[in-house]
């Protein structure tokens, strides 16, 4: 979804920072949410988010956001998250199959650019570049993200219809990357889902999910309380909030509601490990990477001022190891290092670096060095 968490940093003791919670109910701390993003929630539980933003003048960009995503699947559910996402525009009780991108192409959108979706292992995300934010094209952008929200149909014919694309789709990807990634999970993280729950499926599941199987997904996750729709574009804020209160406050969900995504979990405690993967397509490359407890602290200026130290930290690292890249005759083609959270999981740290073939061995030694000088003597001024 588009960032629209801007926000300025508030004096302690003033009445911006003593205000209890934002839009969202989500407790405010000594940072001010930027006063420019309308934040709001619908009775039904849904949330918003909405700026006004003239540049380009008098387009907009909608997003309408499920946490919703792979995780969720069951063994026999693999890859039907996608496939919902796919029959999002194959027919709904108020628009025909295969008329959803006629409907967009006539307000000037086009399928890719303009109009598009994706889902990931805990996320879904629906995506409109409005080309003018007037009337005609805000309607029919609220008609159809209301329209994807709850009146997919999973016309059977039509299921069967979209079920080949999506397994040319899985073939076309499963090349040595995606085995890569594969591997990589299933090492870093063995007690989780993720090499699993690739969005992508299996041809198994794809090739035999009925639309009974389809609609009790979607009921069970796209509901307005894992939904927030963000609206950043030229257009009177007051007038977007009127338009989707109008548009999805009677949205209610179909039976019980779909467990919390469970992510797994990551031992801690684990022992030194190595794997290698090799396929003649890759490049040679080495990581190491270590994991550390989760944390997800309020959004302070404190903890705004840790997290920056954090990140220059990888910056000035990267750049040290960008020097040995740069020297001559080195080993090292490229190398980094990095910070990542896992969310719910682990905060990820890791150097890595792609190695002249056969040189691994000296990209390991010329991590290890230039993570060992950062320690012991840190950085100059």
């Amino acid at each position: 979804m588009i960032a629209v968490v801007s926000a300025s940093l508030a004096a302690p003791g003033t009445v911006a920072a003593r205000e209890r919670v934002n839009g969202w109910g989500l407790p405010l701390t000594d940072i001010v949410p930027d006063p420019a993003v309308r934040f709001g929630r619908l009775p039904n539980g849904m949330k918003y988010a909405i700026r006004r933003n003239a540049t380009p003048k008098g387009a907009a960009s909608v997003r309408l956001h499920f946490a919703f995503g792979s995780l969720a699947e069951n063994e026999q559910e693999r890859g039907l998250a996608h496939f919902i996402e796919h029959m999002a525009f194959n027919g709904t009780t108020n628009v025909a199959e295969g008329d959803m991108v006629k409907i967009l192409e006539r307000q000037g959108l086009a399928f890719g650019p303009d109009t598009n979706a994706s889902t990931g292992f805990d996320a879904t995300t629906y995506m409109l570049e409005l080309p003018k934010a007037d009337k005609q094209r805000l309607d029919t952008a609220f008609f159809l993200l209301r329209e994807v929200a709850s009146e997919v149909t999973f016309d059977p014919d039509a299921v069967n219809r979209e079920r080949g694309i999506i397994i040319s789709e899985r073939r076309a990807r499963d090349n040595y990357q995606l085995r890569r990634v594969v591997d990589s999970f299933a090492f870093h993280y063995p007690l989780t889902n993720y090499a699993n729950r690739l969005p992508i499926g299996t041809d198994a599941v794809i090739s035999s999910a009925s639309a009974a199987s389809l609609a009790s997904l979607y009921q069970r996750y796209y509901r307005p309380e894992f939904a927030t729709l963000v609206f950043v574009g030229d257009a009177d804020p007051a007038l977007i909030e009127a338009r989707i209160k109008a548009k999805f406050s009677d949205w209610t969900g179909r039976g019980p509601a779909g467990a919390k995504l469970d992510p797994g979990r990551v031992d801690l405690k684990r022992a030194g490990d190595a794997a290698a993967f090799a396929d003649p397509a890759i490049e040679t490359s080495v990581s190491m990477s270590v994991n550390r407890p989760w944390e997800d602290p309020a959004d302070t200026r404190s903890e705004r001022r840790r997290r920056f130290i954090q990140a220059t930290a990888m910056a000035l690292l990267t750049r040290r190891l960008q020097i040995v890249v740069n020297s001559e005759d080195s080993k090292l083609l490229s190398a980094a290092a990095s910070q990542s959270p896992s969310r719910d999981l682990a905060w990820t740290s890791t150097l890595s670096a792609v190695t002249r073939d056969g040189d691994w061995k000296d990209g390991v030694q010329i991590l290890e060095q230039e993570l060992r000088r950062a320690l012991k003597h840190g950085f100059t001024e």
